[in-house]
């Protein structure tokens, strides 16, 4: 059994880098706890391959250019394998890091500009864009499709309908304004000096 160390989300591994850090710790430690569902930790290992604290998939290490196709992990990782970057939490937090940095550009292409305070009216009730909100949906669902479901309900007076989507990305559209939702006021950049 793991020790403690290796189970829980510190706010930043390395205090030294916490003046670099963006992400704020709220965030960072409410990511974890819906990905990995508060077990395991930063040890935290899906069936599907997804790795870590914040549940890493394969395709999002291969995003930021961590893995490739094959599982190889690249230099610029830091880590050489799977259970040497479930014992970096160091690792982990760039990972997040990058990934939703990636996330942003990716949400901004074509100079696209989130709504930011826009009001929804979602499948289950209205909510409100917010940065924290769409970083956590983008986490889930990834760029492109967050970006098509901003744009797709700015094109229909910011309602939502399921008949909107095809039956098999439902599901996602539902766990988007879910995110949207859950996350709209925990803080997502860190506050200078906090």
């Amino acid at each position: 059994m793991p020790d403690l160390a290796d189970t829980t989300v510190t706010p930043v591994p390395d205090q030294r880098l916490r003046v670099y850090w963006p992400i704020s710790a709220r965030f960072r430690e409410e990511i974890a706890n819906e990905e990995s569902r508060g077990s395991g930790g930063y040890r935290a290992l899906n069936k599907s391959g997804a790795l870590g604290a914040y549940q890493l998939t394969p395709i999002a290490l291969e995003d930021i250019k961590w893995r490739d196709k094959s599982g190889t992990w690249s230099e610029a990782s830091g880590v050489a394998s799977d259970e040497a970057f479930l014992n970096n939490p160091l690792a982990q937090e760039i990972a997040l890091k990058e990934y939703l940095n990636r996330n942003q550009r990716i949400l901004r292409n074509d100079g696209f500009e989130p709504p930011i305070g826009q009001t929804i009216r979602g499948l289950k009730g209205d909510l409100t864009i917010t940065e924290s909100g769409l970083a956590a949906a983008m986490h889930r669902a990834g760029a492109p499709l967050v970006n098509r479901y901003l744009q797709t309900l700015a094109n229909r007076n910011w309602a939502n309908d399921a008949r909107l989507w095809p039956a098999d990305q439902r599901p996602m559209i539902a766990a988007i304004e879910e995110r949207l939702r859950d996350f709209a006021n925990v803080p997502y950049l860190r506050q200078f000096g906090h």
